[in-house]
């Protein structure tokens, strides 16, 4: 049933990001997250397979599972945030922009976009969901204005997501309650560069995720760090360096390659040229 295989890859998908995020309200350390999130993207990369899988008279199906709803839209910008924290490469982030795609849409993701170098991209004239529009004048202008968008926004934020999925699991029992944050806030702090001492200690910001991203902006890399390898290498061509391995052509892909091993192509994968990346996570 493609169909029925394509849902559930999405649901596979959204059961791996809730993980990363069940691990920020439990305390994991960020550091521990690349491995997940590699996981992350493989996954939505099988989902993207599977939907191309669909019969032509199906295909029209898929676009209630890519299109920027507003569920959606809280997943794509929390996923950018937990990446950008943790300090995926930017392939990862290349990566994961053209599974989100929807360029042209809204204006504020366009916007995060191109700040994370999808600079071709077009951008919308407006945001789909008001609850985002202080985030979006939070990118220009000067610091009081921007510092003050960003609080606008988170305080505002529990009740303008009121139509989202998450929005009241904290009541009851066996809800999905995976913690409340504003990892929006989070991105658009990290990547425009926002002063949030003023509300740092609001209780859906989550600062840990920030305080984090900058530390590691911050820190000069060792001298005697060994060079890594490519970030990506097409299948059929050698590993260039032994190590952890994976591919978003397929789920559950990581694997530890040798040196001069050759990397094995997905036969029938519809998610385009095969490539191999080298997981962030290497134990």
């Amino acid at each position: 049933m493609p169909y029925g295989n394509m849902m559930a890859a999405f649901d596979i998908f959204s059961k791996t990001l809730h993980q990363i995020v069940m691990m920020y309200s439990r305390g994991d350390s960020i550091a521990d997250f690349p491995k997940h999130l590699d996981d992350l993207l493989a996954a939505r990369g099988q989902a993207k397979r599977l939907a191309e899988e669909l019969p032509p008279n199906e295909q029209n199906r898929r676009e209630i599972w890519e299109r920027i709803g507003e569920d959606s839209y809280a997943k794509c910008t929390w996923w950018l945030a937990l990446a950008i924290s943790a300090g995926m490469s930017k392939d990862y982030i290349r990566e994961t922009l053209q599974l989100i795609g929807n360029a042209g849409q809204d204006r504020l993701l366009d916007r995060i976009a191109v700040a994370l170098g999808d600079t071709n991209r077009p951008v919308a004239s407006g945001v789909l969901y008001k609850q985002y529009a202080p985030l979006l004048e939070a990118l220009d202008g000067p610091e009081a204005k921007r510092t003050a968008a960003v609080k606008k926004f988170l305080d505002g934020w529990y009740k303008g997501s009121r139509n989202v999925y998450w929005h009241g699991n904290d009541k009851g029992d066996d809800t999905g309650y995976m913690g409340y944050w504003a990892f929006e806030a989070a991105l658009v702090v990290i990547l425009f560069d926002i002063d949030d001492t003023s509300f740092r200690d609001n209780v859906y910001y989550p600062k840990d995720l920030v305080t984090h991203a900058r530390a590691r902006a911050t820190q000069a890399p060792a001298p005697s760090s060994p060079s890594i390898a490519p970030a990506r290498v097409p299948a059929g061509q050698p590993c260039p360096q032994s190590g952890y391995w994976f591919t978003p052509a397929k789920a559950d892909s990581r694997r530890h390659f040798k040196s001069g091993d050759v990397f094995p192509d997905i036969p029938d994968a519809a998610y385009g040229t095969v490539l191999w990346q080298w997981a962030a996570d290497q134990g």
